[in-house]
């Protein structure tokens, strides 16, 4: 492994276990055996490796396959737990979220791009769903914006929660929050027969 690789990995590492605010670039050095001039010569400043660790967080995001067209009721469960994994391997982002995105203007600007193009694809799915007879009724606008809100908060803050109980099993715990999250924004508008869908789901899992 290259040493910019390891300096990737050990700051993700330590930043997971220490906060990203408790964790300086002689702490990575240490955790390496590397000299300061070494780390330097590979990322100059905190915020570009930050920069690097969150472009790497959105490049596995946008690896996971959330096409609306072919959304299905297993497929987004699949979609949303994916997500989940990704999100605790670099929990300390999220931990963190509001001061990141004040500190780390480049990271703002990149988190809102992103931001926007996930909420279109929550507000597709949901149309999506509607046009398969999956819900009791098809959603007004203002009940999909509700619920794509909702979405992106419980999906940004789950891991402030799940920090008190990290004694669990990873598997465990994700499956936990994605089905109270799956309970609060996707079971209620479900006809009975995709409700099975989802109570199978988790059956299964558990």
């Amino acid at each position: 492994m290259k040493t910019k690789e390891k300096i990737i990995q050990s700051a993700l590492r330590l930043y997971n276990q220490k906060g990203l605010y408790n964790v300086s670039s002689r702490d990575i050095c240490r955790d390496l055996s590397i000299s300061p001039g070494n780390f330097s010569y590979h990322y100059p400043s905190i915020q570009r490796l930050c920069t690097d660790l969150f472009s790497r967080l959105i490049q596995a995001l946008e690896s996971i396959d959330s096409s609306a067209e072919t959304a299905s009721i297993i497929r987004y469960l699949d979609q949303r737990k994916a997500i989940m994994l990704i999100q605790y391997h670099y929990r300390f982002f999220y931990l963190n979220l509001y001061d990141t995105l004040q500190k780390f203007e480049g990271i703002k600007d990149f988190y809102v791009l992103h931001y926007q193009e996930e909420n279109a694809k929550i507000i597709k799915t949901y149309q999506s769903f509607a046009q398969q007879s999956q819900f009791k009724q098809a959603l007004s606008p203002s009940q999909l914006k509700a619920v794509q809100q909702a979405t992106q908060i419980l999906q940004s803050s789950w891991l402030i929660d799940a920090s008190l109980q990290l004694d669990k099993q990873l598997d465990q715990l994700i499956l936990e929050y994605l089905y109270q999250q799956i309970q609060i924004l996707l079971v209620p508008y479900l006809r009975e027969k995709s409700q099975q869908i989802v109570a199978d789901y988790f059956r299964n899992l558990s």
